[in-house]
């Protein structure tokens, strides 16, 4: 956006100039006649009657239209510009161009009128004319020219005129650099922008739109790794926002690295967290194999949630995974909210410890689930066959 606010203020001092003959030495010198009308309405205009200053010169060329000088058309072109008619401004400048092609200051008049009027491929085709009009020439009018080109969402012509602008002087301008490398993020020339958006980063290292741009183009290519550490920079250079966060979170995810995704999350989400907050990053940490931080967050959830059936699956899966065995057979859900695959978790810890009868007890509640009661049924069916071996190794010998 700064580019495009040092453009506007650019064009409007342009357009404020004055015209004189001076920047046309080529000129047709005016007849007293002309000069008279030419004054008239420059005075006109000086009181701020723009509107005035228009009839004067339009009742001058109804009258002697065949004599017109280029002067009157610019200077028309000027008083449209007064009062916003930018239409005709530029048809006034156009005018005034055809009459005297090689007049520098009518061509980037009519270019600046182009833009003002959204006409932006030919603002961009007026301000290259202009600079190769101009002498000594103006780098900033290929500049100009690019930014046109882009409001007008013509990147190709875009390009050129920045490769043009920064081939021809050796004070390079980051301004140029970083338009030249909007063209070729756009066009999708990844080779290129990379190559030039390493040539930035290298001379502003902490420069962060550079490394916004840098996760961008690693983003447009696939390379997740390279966007993660890419955003890994940004949310360091600066306090993150929360899409930085969630963005950066769901890389990791899609990278299967969970625990660093659970730590982004956990900076992300306001406390104290949802459920299901809570059930995503313990469930991550899970997957990490930090099974102990993974417990930590549950049990802090169960203090604010203690009914929720997810929760107290995922505590049991911990426990059991962890070899707490004591803790997952004395646990006990509130209002009896317990899942058959807690029972099943618990059963299997009750066996564990040697706690048949335990075990069986809980399996067969398990069994009644249709999800789990094939599960229930096999193991109940496997103690069953220890219990009979055992009693029979208790049985005296006769």
């Amino acid at each position: 956006m700064k580019p495009l606010i040092l453009f506007s203020a650019i064009v409007i001092t342009l357009l404020c100039s004055g015209i004189s003959d001076a920047a046309n030495p080529d000129a047709t010198p005016l007849s007293f006649r002309q000069n008279k009308h030419l004054y008239l309405a420059q005075k006109a205009l000086e009181v701020g009657d723009a509107q005035q200053a228009i009839e004067i010169i339009r009742t001058y060329t109804q009258h002697y239209n065949d004599e017109t000088p280029a002067q009157f058309h610019a200077f028309l072109g000027r008083c449209y510009h007064q009062i916003d008619d930018h239409i005709q401004a530029a048809k006034a400048f156009a005018t005034a161009l055809s009459l005297q092609p090689n007049v520098a200051e009518y061509s980037l008049n009519l270019a600046t009128c182009y833009y003002l009027n959204t006409e932006y491929s030919l603002a961009g085709q007026q301000f290259a004319t202009t600079y190769r009009l101009q002498q000594p020439s103006n780098p900033e009018l290929l500049y100009q020219a690019a930014v046109a080109y882009i409001h007008g969402d013509n990147f190709a012509q875009a390009q050129q005129s920045l490769q043009q602008l920064i081939t021809s002087t050796d004070h390079i301008k980051k301004s140029w650099q970083e338009l030249l490398l909007t063209c070729q993020l756009e066009l999708k020339q990844w080779q290129q922008a990379q190559q030039l958006l390493t040539t930035l980063l290298t001379s502003a290292p902490q420069h962060l739109p550079y490394w916004r741009l840098q996760a961008q183009l690693h983003l447009h290519q696939q390379a997740y790794t390279e966007a993660a550490s890419a955003m890994e920079v940004i949310v360091r250079l600066q306090p993150p926002t929360a899409s930085d966060l969630q963005q950066l979170a769901e890389l990791y995810r899609y990278l299967q690295a969970p625990l660093r995704c659970a730590q982004l999350l956990q900076q992300l989400y306001d406390a104290p967290l949802t459920n299901q907050q809570v059930h995503e990053i313990a469930t991550l940490y899970q997957q990490g194999f930090d099974d102990e931080q993974a417990l930590v967050i549950v049990r802090e959830g169960l203090q604010h949630w203690p009914n929720d059936q997810k929760l107290n699956t995922l505590q049991a899966q911990l426990l059991y995974s962890q070899r707490h065995y004591q803790q997952l057979v004395e646990l006990h859900s509130p209002n009896h909210q317990t899942s058959a695959q807690q029972l099943i978790l618990r059963g299997y810890a009750a066996w564990h410890l040697g706690l048949w009868q335990k075990a069986q007890q809980l399996f067969r509640q398990a069994s009644s689930d249709q999800h789990y009661h094939q599960q229930a049924q096999n193991a109940l069916e496997v103690l069953e066959l220890l219990a009979q071996t055992q009693q029979s190794i208790d049985q005296p010998v006769i």
